[in-house]
C-alpha cells in the first residue's frame, strides 16, 4: 500500500512540476500564451468513456508534453482485449483510481460511501500500442465532430444557455457575483475573437458552479489570499475543460499574468493544489454536462 501511495504522490509532483515549468515560461516570455494546454479530452477507447477530474487534466497535459497525436489511453489489459499491446520498451503513464469506502454519516447516522484514498495504475497512449498479430500501429477514431468555427461558437452558446445561469453584458469587467447569482460580461465585440469571449464566459460559469444551490464551494475568499487563488485556478481549469469539451482552443484571460503568480506560489507550496483544483473543475463540467 505504501508503494502505491508513493506512486500517487509522485504523479501529483510530476504534474505540479510540469505546470510550474509552463507558468515560468509564460511569465518569462509572452504573457498571452496559455499556461494550460488541455487540448483534446482524454478518452478511453475500450470502455468508451472520458477520463474525469485530475485524470482528465493530467493525461491531457501529458499528451501535449509527450507530443502524442491523440489523447486516447487504456490499460495494458484493455488494449490486449481489443488486440493491441504496447511497443517493447514503452512505459506506462500513471492515472488515479479512487478507493471507495463505506461508513456512517456523523450527523444523520445514514450509511454513506466516500472516497477513502487513491491508487495509481498505468495506462498507455494509443501511439504506444501496435496490433498483436501484424505489428501495425493503432489508428485512433476521429472523435472530433467536424464543425467549422461558426458552428463551434454556436455550440458554445447553446451549452451556456442550457446551464441556467443569468448573464448580463454590461461594462468592461468580467465577474461572477455570488450574492446575485449573476455573471457580468463585456460584449462579444470587446474581445479579440469568439473563443476569447467564451473562454472568459466559461471561467465565470465555473465560478457560478460553486453557488450554494449548485456545488456549494466556498466562494468567500479574500483578494490575493490562497483561497482566492485556488478558486481562480478552479475557474481557469474549468474554462479549459469546457472549451476542450466543445472542441475550442482555450484562450487565457487578459489579466491572467497576475493570477499566474498566485498559482505558482500555491503549486510550489502544495502538491495537492492542482489535484484538488482540477477535481473541482471536473465536477463543474460534469454538473453542467448533465444539463445539456
Amino acid at each position: 500500500m505504501k508503494e502505491k501511495s508513493n506512486k500517487v504522490e509522485e504523479l501529483k509532483t510530476n504534474v505540479t512540476n510540469m505546470l510550474i515549468e509552463n507558468i515560468n515560461e509564460c511569465l518569462a516570455s509572452d504573457w498571452k500564451k496559455s499556461w494550460i494546454n488541455v487540448g483534446k479530452p482524454s478518452y478511453d477507447p475500450v470502455s468508451d468513456h472520458y477520463y474525469q477530474g485530475f485524470n482528465m487534466f493530467s493525461l491531457s497535459l501529458l499528451t501535449a508534453f509527450n507530443g502524442y497525436s491523440c489523447a486516447e489511453y487504456a490499460t495494458f489489459n484493455q488494449w490486449k482485449e481489443i488486440g493491441f499491446v504496447p511497443n517493447k520498451g514503452s512505459k506506462g503513464l500513471s492515472a488515479l483510481q479512487p478507493l471507495m469506502r463505506k461508513g456512517t454519516d456523523k450527523e444523520s447516522g445514514d450509511d454513506i460511501t466516500f472516497v477513502g484514498g487513491f491508487r495509481a495504475y498505468s495506462v498507455f497512449n494509443a501511439d504506444q500500442v501496435v496490433d498483436i498479430d501484424n505489428g501495425d500501429p493503432y489508428k485512433p477514431e476521429n472523435l472530433d465532430v467536424q464543425l467549422n468555427e461558426n458552428d463551434r461558437i454556436k455550440k458554445a452558446e447553446k451549452f451556456f444557455n442550457n446551464c441556467n445561469v443569468k448573464m448580463v453584458e454590461n461594462g468592461d469587467v468580467a465577474c461572477y457575483i455570488p450574492s446575485k447569482d449573476k455573471i457580468m460580461m463585456p460584449t462579444l465585440e470587446q474581445f479579440d475573437d469568439g473563443k476569447s469571449y467564451y473562454a472568459t464566459l466559461f471561467h465565470e460559469l465555473t465560478h457560478a458552479s460553486g453557488h450554494k444551490d449548485r456545488l456549494n464551494r466556498d466562494l468567500n475568499n479574500g483578494f490575493n489570499a490562497k483561497g482566492y487563488a485556488y478558486e481562480e485556478l478552479i475557474a481557469e481549469i474549468g474554462s479549459a475543460f469546457i472549451m476542450s469539451h466543445l472542441g475550442l482552443d482555450h484562450k487565457p484571460r487578459k489579466d491572467h499574468s497576475e493570477y499566474l503568480k498566485g498559482w505558482l506560489k500555491g503549486l510550489e507550496n502544495d502538491i495537492n493544489f492542482i489535484f484538488k483544483a482540477s477535481a473541482q473543475s471536473g465536477k463543474a463540467l460534469d454538473y453542467y454536462n448533465k444539463m445539456q
